[in-house]
């Protein structure tokens, strides 16, 4: 039986914010998708499961990527996140997101693959430092 990473709230909202950290301020509302890839045989969201040669054929939601991304044998997961924008008829990519996951725990957030800077501490300080709700407006 295969190992599946179901991303927690937490980790969720870390990659949330780390495609906001990318795509800066002015932007507005954002999608963010998880790119399919597929290589001769197969097709899936862990590209460490595929051979050398792979292709997105297609996106799939965030709703879906929650739902579970199957890992290698040693509990390994890297995912290509597409960031679009929401509210404007301008669908072009805006950036790309890379998620690097060891044993369920995201180790690596990154704009451009495993070489690029790590947005992980940076977008796990912008949520920490997010006012906290008060009890008369929630």
């Amino acid at each position: 039986m295969s190992k599946v990473w179901k991303p927690s709230k937490s980790q969720c909202a870390t990659i949330l914010q780390a495609a906001a950290l990318i795509v800066g301020k002015g932007v507005g509302s954002i999608f963010v998708d998880a790119g399919l890839r597929f290589d001769d045989e197969k097709e899936s969201l862990n590209w460490l499961l595929l051979g050398e040669e792979t292709d997105v054929v297609d996106f799939v939601s965030w709703s879906e990527f929650k739902k579970g991304v199957q890992l290698t044998d040693d509990g390994r997961a890297e995912v290509d996140f597409y960031i679009r924008p929401k509210n404007v008829r301008d669908t072009n990519l805006l950036s790309n997101l890379y998620v690097q996951v060891l044993d369920g725990e995201i180790v690596y957030l990154t704009e451009h693959g495993p070489e690029g800077y790590c947005y992980l501490f940076d977008a796990e300080r912008a949520i920490q430092a997010r006012p906290k709700k008060s009890p008369a407006s929630a």
